[in-house]
């Protein structure tokens, strides 16, 4: 039996000391697998696979938590990013939008084609609106919405012509930069 936890590390800038350490929701099943700052010196944490978000202190103790309902089964959940309205955004197999008092203000899932794209990472822009680094089977998607989460574009990759799987996207000064990772040949045996 293996039971997987949440893990929350806090180190020092100066001299990578530990400043804190935390461990939550120890069954099985669970992971953390986004974190992300908010302006009051806490966290966003995004843990497990179905939207289930924590909110902790700059000391990593968790305020609470809350789980989001969305319709799939399988909703998968990959980053977190607080967003200037003071809210956050949780992408996955669905995009969502957290409003400051932590309701859903919109809950949309994109297709590359006929399959639903996995967001990866995703940014704020300074419009308002967001850019995602998206998976999908036929390579990387870029998807760009507006705040309110329409699509404005959506733009498919292929570098290597077969499996190209994205990580993150940071902003630039003219546009976007993207690291992923790309596979080549037919396997783990050619």
């Amino acid at each position: 039996l293996v039971i997987a936890s949440c893990l929350i590390l806090g180190v020092d800038f100066s001299n990578a000391q530990v400043m804190f350490q935390k461990i939550y929701a120890q069954h099985l099943g669970v992971s953390g697998s986004s974190i992300r700052q908010t302006s009051d010196k806490g966290y966003l944490n995004l843990i497990n696979e179905d939207f289930y978000m924590g909110k902790t202190d700059s000391n990593g103790v968790m305020i609470h938590t809350t789980q989001y309902p969305i319709s799939s089964a399988k909703a998968l959940s990959m980053v977190i990013i607080p967003t200037a309205d003071g809210g956050s955004l949780l992408g996955g197999t669905y995009v969502v939008k957290i409003a400051l008092n932590e309701s859903v203000q919109w809950a949309k899932q994109f297709k590359n084609g006929s399959t639903i794209v996995q967001i990866m990472d995703t940014r704020q822009t300074s419009d308002g609106g967001y850019i995602m680094c998206c998976a999908s089977d036929s390579g990387i998607c870029l998807i760009r919405i507006n705040s309110i989460g329409s699509l404005r574009w959506a733009k498919k990759y292929s570098p290597s012509g077969t499996k190209d799987w994205p990580q993150s996207i940071a902003l630039t000064a003219d546009g976007y930069v993207v690291s992923g990772t790309i596979q080549y040949g037919a396997g783990a045996t050619d």
